[in-house]
Parts: structure tokens; sequence; C-alpha cells
């Protein structure tokens, strides 16, 4: 009955005439589709009257959008009525005639055109319904004020508008106090920790944005809050917000803090972090430990060190609030009359290690000095009395002339190819470690090796060794060359390079038609393919170059490495025995009907190895060549049925080689089976 009584209310659109009479369905224009966004946040559409959508708040943007159509007027228009009816306490309620709307005209590209229309508003007040709902209805009409009630509206449909409640944090305290205190020129400033909790009455998502005072900015985003969060939120300042040099004192930095539901609240509060400085002592400096390259166990006092090495030096600073470190080195005779470490004098090389090269002997002293800062002691209020950070330590050295090492070396015998092993002795007078570089003499890279040292009182001497591989036979200039970093000595020996390495071996050989049967007579057509295998063998198993001269100007050749070659097999005798085919075809022979070739099949593993006769003294060659000539026959003569000119033509052959005639016939005979047989 309500709603019959509600559908009963409803007018016609603003500046409708009354007297106009309603137009049938067909003349008026249609809405098809209503949706709606209650929270933009969500960016979720529903279907308006939809009873399961989210409500809506005051103060927040609503999206609406229809689809509408005309079949008979491209130009309508769009009526949005946002509170269409008035709460009545004491019956149903009525229409609104006050009620906030939105005309939007809206033109079709054609008739029967779907055109999309959207709009948004806001509520800015909790509605005057009971149950805080507002009522919308859409209308759509033409130019002529058509109108169809049951599809040119959406009907009036509630809408849910709640009043959203500003978000809150608990826990900010109003000063926040960081338990550890902060050193002078200590890039590390302990973390402030801010542990809040946060929460909003509409369970909305929020965003808290920290503002901490030193330009920087957090911010935390959370979903929808449907109870309270925990937030523990770290910051780290700069050393730069500190002034570090001010000890003892407390630095106070004021912190905001702005949580935001989305929705128009934004609310602010305020906390102060406080830092303590703390005071600071001055850093211990002591020398640990002065070597060179080559005397690594020297002690500091009294030391020896040589003109023109370099003279390493190490030095140990510590502070006891582990303040950053500032340290030189002085390596002559001066000292700081002023005892300040006056930084603009006496500063040889900063850091706490250090090297040096003293070009002239004599004593000197080497002095470290350090300090954490350009900080005081104040002895008065003022400080206006005061002694600095800075301190020293001195350690006197004395400095000699450098002494040259020794080296000794014999001449060697070796086989190629194998590893052996070139032995030296060294000896430094110094006790310096020695670098000692070692050059074959056949063009390889050389090798370096490094001595360990020995006491300068008590210098000791150190054998070398290398291992290298002489590829080639011969004799090598072998010299070992040793360096203890300012004087350089070597020696050279020979190195004589033998070999016993033993030839390949060309074993056996056939001739045969690239179907593989034997060709008697090695007898073969002109164009027709001659086939010659090779049985190759090499005791060292070394990669071989096997190649052919057929003899008619044409050569090939193949490159066999019986270790990985898959044809090759052991025999018998353990040979692993690998063949190797070439095939060729002869072309014209000319007119004497048959010639002969002698084909030429070659091996070698590509070594001139040597060895040393040490009887004679001299070096001798081995011949690591294998040659294998086989002799086939090419004719051009005709070799199916005997016609009578073709026995002319093997008499005339008979004639002109001076070979007996019945040889002639019986070749003629074979190659006309051999013909039939293929």
């Amino acid at each position: 009955m309500a709603v019959t009584c509600l559908a009963a209310l409803l007018v016609l659109a603003p500046g409708s005439a009354s007297h106009v009479p309603p137009p049938t369905p067909l003349d008026a224009p249609t809405l098809q589709a209503c949706h709606f966004v209650p929270d933009p946040r969500l960016n979720a559409s529903f279907s308006c009257g939809d009873q399961n959508a989210p409500p809506a708040f005051v103060n927040v943007p609503i999206s609406f959008q229809v689809n509408v159509s005309d079949a008979t007027d491209n130009n309508m228009t769009v009526i949005f009525y946002f509170d269409y009816y008035q709460y009545n306490s004491t019956g149903p309620p009525t229409v609104n005639t006050n009620t906030s709307s939105r005309i939007m005209n809206v033109s079709a590209p054609a008739l029967g055109s779907v055109v999309p229309v959207n709009t948004t508003w806001t509520y800015v007040a909790i509605s005057t319904f009971p149950n805080g709902a507002y009522w919308v209805n859409i209308s759509v009409f033409n130019e002529s004020g058509g109108f169809d009630p049951s599809a040119g509206s959406t009907g009036p449909f509630p809408l849910t508008v709640n009043q959203n409640s500003a978000p809150f944090i608990d826990g900010l305290l109003s000063v926040n106090s960081v338990t550890q205190g902060i050193s002078y020129q200590n890039p590390v400033i302990p973390v402030l920790y801010e542990n809040v909790s946060i929460g909003d009455p509409d369970a909305d998502p929020i965003t808290v944005t920290w503002f901490w005072g030193d330009g920087t900015v957090t911010i935390n985003t959370t979903g929808p809050l449907t109870a309270r969060l925990e937030l523990h939120v770290p910051h780290q300042y700069a050393a730069s917000q500190f002034p570090l040099n001010e000890s003892p004192r407390t630095v106070d930095i004021l912190i905001w803090v702005w949580i935001d539901d989305g929705l128009g609240h934004s609310v602010s509060y305020n906390s102060t972090a406080e830092f303590y400085i703390n005071f600071d002592a001055a850093p211990s400096v002591r020398i640990e430990r002065l070597f060179s390259a080559t005397s690594k166990d020297q002690t500091p006092v009294g030391s020896v060190w040589k003109v023109g090495e370099t003279m390493f030096m190490v030095g140990n600073v510590t502070d006891p609030e582990g303040d950053p470190i500032t340290a030189y080195w002085d390596f002559d005779n001066r000292t700081d009359s002023t005892g300040i470490g006056d930084p603009t004098r006496n500063r040889d090389a900063n850091g706490t290690t250090a090297s040096h090269v003293y070009t002239a002997p004599g004593i000197y002293n080497i002095t470290l000095w350090a300090t954490d800062g350009d900080k005081e002691f104040c002895r008065d209020t003022n400080c206006t009395l005061f002694y600095t950070h800075w301190q020293n330590q001195s350690i006197p050295i004395t400095v000699r002339f450098n002494l040259p090492p020794f080296v000794t070396i014999s001449n060697v015998s070796t086989q190629v190819g194998t590893p052996t092993l070139l032995l030296g002795q060294v000896y430094d007078q110094d006790g310096d470690n020695m670098t000692v570089t070692w050059v074959f003499g056949d063009g390889s890279p050389n090798a370096t090796n490094v001595t360990g040292s020995s006491p300068r009182g008590n210098p000791k001497v150190f054998p070398v060794a290398q291992e290298h591989v002489y590829s080639e036979v011969g004799s090598y200039n072998f010299s070992l060359y040793v360096s203890d970093g300012n004087v350089t000595v070597n020696q050279t020996q020979t190195v004589f390079v033998q070999s016993f390495n033993q030839p390949p071996v060309l074993l056996a050989g056939h001739v045969s038609r690239l179907n593989g049967t034997s060709a008697g007579n090695n007898t073969f057509r002109i164009n027709e393919t001659v086939v010659v295998t090779a049985m190759v063998y090499d005791p060292e198993n070394d990669t071989l170059n096997v190649s052919i001269d057929w003899g008619d100007g044409v050569t090939a050749n193949q490159i066999i490495d019986p270790k990985t070659a898959s044809n090759c097999a052991l025999d018998n005798l353990s040979r692993n025995i690998c063949p190797v085919s070439f095939s060729h075809i002869y072309g014209s022979i000319g007119s004497s009907g048959i010639r002969n070739y002698t084909v030429l099949v070659t091996v070698t593993d590509n070594k001139v190895y040597m060895h040393y006769n040490s009887a004679t003294g001299k070096w001798e060659t081995l011949n690591h060549t294998a040659q294998l000539p086989l002799v086939v026959f090419i004719t051009d003569l005709h070799t199916v049925g005997p016609t009578p000119w073709t026995w002319w033509d093997y008499s005339t052959l008979s004639l002109v080689l001076g070979i007996p005639g019945f040889l002639i016939a019986r070749f003629a005979w074979k190659v006309r089976r051999e013909r039939m047989e293929e």
C-alpha cells in the first residue's frame, strides 16, 4: 500500500505542461541501466536500489551513471532527484517539492542509440529519515515531454548516507626520550621509535603522515580498520641535525603526525623527540708494526731499514666512544713543538696505515698523531682554557743502504712435451722477500714466485722451483732473475730438450668402388668414383694429417685424432688402427683409351722431433712421415657387348701399348662383367 501511495506522488519534470497528454510508451525515451558508486575509495559500482550496497558518507561525492535512449527523438533530458521524498512522522513520506536535483541535457548521435549519462552528488547532512536514507529518483524525458513511468525512470530507491567519524591515535608520548646517548662525530644516530595505536569508528582505511622535523616525511597506509592497529614507526636522523661538538647537552626535535580517513577528517598531534649528547674522551694511539715487503718480522724500536725500500706502517687508534678518527704520520726527525698536533704542520700521510721510502741513511723518528675530532677538554666553565684531543706515539729507526741478492741455477736435460722441474737457489743478505722471475727461453710467458723473508741479521738460502713444459726440441737459454725490490740479479743456463716420439705408421691401403666392391686390377672407367682406403696408426695416438695425391693434380687431406675418432679400433696387437677413406672421379684421359695414375697416400703427425745423441754430441732428426703408393687404371673403352668396332678398339690398344692381345681380351671381358654386375 505504501509503495502504491509513493508511486502516485510522482510529479512531472520541471517545465512540463500539465495539459500535455501523456505519450504512448513507443514515443517516450527509456532508461536502460542505472549504477552508482557510494564510496570512491572502494571504486566498486552497484545497481541502483541494491540493498547490499555499502553506505555512502556525508561530504563524500557519490557517482551515478544511467544509460538512456529514444527511438523517436535525439534530444533527451535526464533529471536526477537526490532527496525525492521527505520524512513524514505521521504517515507515508511525501514528495519533496524542494528536492535537490540535477538536470542534464543529452543528445544522442542517432535515433535509438544508447547514451551514458554521468554525474556526482555530495550530501552535506544526515537524512531526516530514521534509517538515515535518502530517496533517489532518476527520470528521462524527450523534447516533447515524453516520459514512460515504467521504462523512463529508476523509481525512487533508498540510498543510505552515514555520518563519518574522525580517526584517532593513542599512545603518542608528549616527550619521547632516546635512552642511548650520542657521541661526538658518531655517524650512527640512535633510531627513534614511535609506538602508537590508531583506530577509526567507521572502520575506514587510514593514512598516517609523520613530519619528523628534519625535512623528511613517513607515510603509513592501512586497510579498513575494523579494530585498533598497533604502529611501530622508526626514524633515523642524520648526524647533521645535532651539534655534536657541544657535550654534554640535550637536543629536542618537534614531531607532527597527521591521521586522515580520506573522508574529510585530518587530525594532527605532536610529540617531542629528545636526544642526549654524551661527554667525549680522547683516543689512545699506538704504533703496532713497521715492516717492508721482504722484512715483515721487523721489531719497531731500533729496527734496521734500507735506503729506497718501501716501509709500511700500521698504527692503532681506539676511542672509548667509538668516534670517527683522524690520524696522520710524521716520518722525519721533526717533532710538534706545540704538542697539540697542529694538522697544518708535520703531516706526511693520513690514516692509521702508511708507507714511506727513505732516500738517505740515518736515524729517524716515526710519529703517529690521532684525534677523535676538533674537540676540547674544557678547563673552565667557558672553555677558555682547554686541552685538545690530539694524541701521539713516536718510534726511532735506523736506515742504511741495500745489499743485493744472489742466485744460482744449473743446466737441465729434459724430454719434449713432459713437465720439467727447474730448480734454483736464491739468497739475500738483508733477508728481504725476493721476487723470482723464470724466463724459459722458448717464447712462453714468464713465471713469477715470491720467497719468504728472513731476519735481517740472519738471512737464509731459499730453494725455488718451477714446472715447465717445452713443446719443441732444441736447446734453450733458461734464465732466473731475482729482485729484492731494489736490485735485480740473474743467471742463465742451457735447457736441452729431446724427444722419443715415434712416427706414425701407414699399415695398408686398398682401392674399391663406391659400393665397396673391389675393382679388378684397380681399373675404373672415366667419371666413375674411385675410393682409396688407408689404415693408419700412431704409437702415441698423436693427431694425424692424412693426405692423398690422385696423380692428376688433385689432392685432399683429413685430420684424424685417434683418441676421439669413432671409427678407430684396437687390433690384436693393441694398436689403435684408424681407417681413412678418400674418393675421386677422374675425367677425360685423352685418346689413349686407358691410362694409369700413381696415387700417393701420405700420413704425418706434424711433428719434427729430434733427439740429442750424447755419443756423437749431435741432434738427430726422426722421419715422421709415411707414404703408400697405389696404381689405378682409368679407361674410356666400351665394356658392354663386344661389337666389331669394340674389338677393333681393343686390338688397336694392344698394338699401341705392346700388350699381348689375350691379356687385352681378358681385361675387356672382366670390364664387361663388372659393368653388367653394376
